[in-house]
């Protein structure tokens, strides 16, 4: 176990961490096979495809060429210096699994679809578009005071899957209908072989949505992931993508900078039936912060909480959930963050199955949407 401090709650939803990046020198990233991080060829396909405009990041794969706009140039020495000293920040935006549910009693935990925010240094990393992304959106779009042009919005964005409600909040993303911000978006391949991009153009075709990607002006980039490959962004952030799947790739990531590590694996296969649930095990290890939820097919949308006045029996549930805490116990992991609640389930209920899961595993919880966490420094 590691010697680090524990995870310390930060925020609320009246205090998002959300404020947006510092100047940054678009810097090159690279796919590389596992194994080979400092030379690693980019594997075919993984690059940025298609041709719609403004669709290349600028300097993405030019090094020394800086963004546009009021944020260009290099950071000063004390600002890298600042930046590598503020610790990962975490904020969820969405919690839910399968589609949005906001009844009178889910105020608590909230009712939007999975979307994850992580900030590491002046770097965003977004995982899954669910429903909760709209309202990201509409806090990085807010004008900023003054007459100076809006700065760039950066990040990169990582799919699980194209399951509908873990893509639902892009068509919907306001900063990626703005042109100066820049977005590359990683995913896999789709059981059918479409590519991300493709994955993301279709559920924005007519006559099924009003807008399509072409009508995005922000630059976007899009590449294809498989499991045991790499990606090294900038400010030395490592990305580590496995599979969580056994027919098909659903990705789950480790993300690993300035010696923390979060490990985002939110389609967990039965662990009986999973043979890539020793590869789960191995990619846990040690982590600071573990966000997991289940896979779909787990968890039945239809089951029904227990009525009010029923008794209360956690291992009654249709949801292995047991199957989270003997991960996290077994790996070492320091924190274990669960999301993909049921759209039906409400606070009075989650707040009960919250408690059982402290008993069995102390350093564990039920994501909120709004709540904000910040990784302790070392």
């Amino acid at each position: 176990m590691s010697d680090r401090p524990s995870l310390a709650q930060c925020s609320s939803p009246a205090s998002p961490l959300v404020t947006p990046t510092s100047a940054q020198r678009a810097m090159p990233e690279r796919i590389v096979p596992k194994g080979t991080l400092s030379e690693g060829a980019v594997p075919q396909g993984a690059g940025p495809e298609g041709s719609l405009p403004g669709e290349n990041l600028p300097g993405e794969n030019l090094p020394g060429r800086n963004l546009p706009g009021p944020r260009q140039g290099l950071l000063s020495p004390s600002s890298v210096q600042q930046a590598k000293a503020r610790p990962p920040k975490v904020q969820c935006w969405g919690v839910r699994s399968h589609f949005p549910s906001l009844e009178n009693n889910q105020y608590h935990y909230g009712g939007h679809t999975t979307s994850i925010e992580v900030l590491l240094g002046d770097r965003r990393l977004l995982f899954d578009c669910g429903s909760g992304l709209c309202a990201l959106g509409q806090l990085l779009s807010q004008p900023s005071p003054g007459p100076s042009n809006p700065a760039p919005i950066l990040a990169q964005i990582f799919l699980t899957r194209a399951h509908w409600d873990r893509i639902q909040g892009f068509p919907f993303f306001l900063p990626a209908f703005q042109a100066q911000n820049q977005f590359h978006i990683y995913g896999p391949v789709a059981i059918t072989g479409a590519s991300t991009k493709q994955q993301l153009m279709d559920q924005m075709r007519r006559p099924y949505c009003a807008v399509s990607l072409r009508d995005m002006q922000a630059n976007l980039a899009f590449s294809d992931l498989q499991p045991r490959q790499r990606l090294v962004l900038a400010d030395e952030i490592m990305v580590e993508c496995f599979n969580l799947c056994t027919q098909e790739v659903v990705l789950g990531y480790r993300i690993t900078w300035q010696g923390w590590t979060l490990v985002y694996a939110t389609a967990v296969e039965r662990p009986q039936d999973d043979p890539a649930w020793e590869t789960l095990l191995a990619m846990a290890h040690g982590a600071d912060l573990m966000i997991y939820g289940q896979a779909d097919d787990v968890q039945d949308w239809r089951s029904q909480p227990p009525t009010l006045g029923q008794p209360f029996d956690p291992d009654q549930v249709d949801w292995d959930w047991q199957a989270g805490l003997r991960l996290a116990e077994q790996a070492q992991v320091r924190r274990l963050m669960v999301v993909r609640h049921q759209p039906f389930w409400s606070d009075r209920w989650l707040a009960q199955f919250e408690l059982a899961m402290q008993q069995r595993f102390p350093a564990s919880e039920l994501a909120r949407e709004g709540q904000g966490l910040i990784l302790s420094p070392h």
